[in-house]
């Protein structure tokens, strides 16, 4: 048992109203299964909090022939869709077993704990009722859940499920039920199409990083250089790497009261505002790489050239290293609220993020922000939902990956990991 945590075990109606009351004091919510029944159709009080607590939740579900309800699913995708509907690859389903419920930051009183239900107990209606389950309660001290649950919250084949998916999903599944009902009769089977679908086969392929994305990092690694090699235009991580060497050596750095104002507005990528298709206004660097900024917008005219102590408040609340805590990102929103910048400003935040933690953030431009929506499952058309992006990234084992590389090649691309992303993203004929 982990340092710090108390179990109790409860049948499955007990666990299931416990959860309810743990939910509501949650700061977030992350449900993995085998697989998800009709949960969400209504009149079960025991998963009215799946409802009501819809902003904070992430489900991990399993489709294993077809078991999943298709008509939850499409509602989970829509009410969950600040953090997500997640698929387990329906290859990879069968040996996919968890039955995982983590409550992160549950608050009683002064104390704070992530609470962890782990049993027999699927998402589903007999779960919470006429089945005979076990299920243990656990609470953890913090930072213990991912330690122990990584591969459980974060399986290999993940995929974020669209209304194209769910689609699709449906009319498998109904053959499936069709099969099986047959062999139940006698009959012989109609037979069901040979699979599931899985993220490729609807809505233009697989995406960048659909369907392993939550790869390991040589695997990453290894996969990133092969996206590289397929650009045509020559443009590669080197020319990112640039842009962020040429700021860091900027004196004041990142502190744009003590930047010289030329050097700021390169940060920013305000400089250069007239360039050809690539952006060059310079030799040696291409400023609009990791993302530019409009130079006539006034938003940009009075937040970042009249509000830089503002500015300089928000960038200091990112720690330089470790781990980017929720306080962290509390006092950069209202640093960067303050300076004038609204929840649409995105551009301009995930620019200056990406610079300052490349190994966490990932830069927009208006060619990417779809891109990384068929990725993740959400478009990041507000710093909010760029957040959840960079919340879903953050959970990915080639993210997380703690020692450098020892190649010098390697070690560059792995402290710039997240914003090298946009090396695969950006298009410089889109502006």
């Amino acid at each position: 048992m982990a340092h710090g945590s108390k179990t109790t075990f409860l049948d499955g109606p007990s666990a299931f109203r416990r959860m309810a009351a743990d939910a509501a004091q949650a700061a977030s919510i992350d449900i993995a299964v085998a697989w998800t029944g009709d949960v969400l159709g209504g009149g079960d009080p025991a998963f009215d909090w799946l409802a009501a607590h819809a902003d904070r939740i992430r489900l991990v579900t399993g489709v294993t022939d077809g078991l999943s309800c298709p008509r939850t699913l499409h509602r989970a995708h829509a009410l969950f869709d600040r953090r997500g509907l997640w698929i387990v690859h329906p290859e990879l389903a069968p040996m996919f077993h968890a039955k995982v419920y983590v409550f992160r930051s549950v608050r009683r009183g002064d104390r704070v704990r992530d609470v962890v239900y782990a049993g027999s107990a699927n998402l589903s209606r007999g779960a919470a009722s006429a089945h005979s389950e076990l299920v243990s309660r656990t609470e953890l001290q913090g930072g213990l859940v991912d330690e122990v649950l990584e591969a459980t919250l974060s399986p290999p084949g993940l995929f974020p499920a669209s209304e194209g998916w769910l689609d699709a999903y449906a009319a498998w599944a109904e053959a499936a039920r069709a099969a099986r009902r047959d062999l139940e009769a006698g009959r012989p089977p109609a037979p069901p199409p040979p699979r599931a679908p899985v993220s490729g086969d609807v809505e233009g392929g697989d995406g960048v990083l659909q369907p392993d994305f939550y790869r390991r990092w040589p695997d990453h690694l290894a996969w990133y250089r092969r996206q590289v090699a397929s650009r045509s235009d020559g443009l590669g991580p080197e020319h990112w790497l640039r842009v962020r060497a040429a700021v860091l050596a900027m004196p004041g750095w990142p502190d744009p009261t003590a930047m010289d104002e030329t050097d700021w507005k390169r940060a920013c990528g305000l400089a250069g505002g007239n360039h050809p298709v690539y952006g060059v206004d310079d030799e040696r660097v291409n400023w609009p790489l990791f993302g530019s900024v409009d130079a006539r917008s006034p938003v940009a005219d009075l937040g970042l050239l009249q509000r830089k102590h503002l500015v300089r408040d928000a960038l200091a609340a990112i720690p330089a290293t470790g781990e980017i805590g929720r306080d962290d990102w509390t006092r950069f929103r209202m640093a960067w609220r303050e300076a004038g910048f609204g929840d649409e400003s995105k551009a301009a935040a995930s620019r200056l993020l990406a610079l300052r933690r490349p190994d966490r953030f990932l830069p927009l431009t208006n060619a990417s922000v779809e891109a990384i929506g068929r990725v993740v499952g959400r478009p990041p058309t507000t710093l909010s939902a760029y957040k959840e992006v960079c919340d879903a990234l953050w959970r990915a084992p080639w993210v997380r990956h703690a020692e450098p590389p020892e190649d010098p090649d390697d070690q560059a691309i792995w402290e710039a990991r997240v914003a090298l992303l946009d090396v695969l993203f950006y298009d410089p004929t889109v502006r």
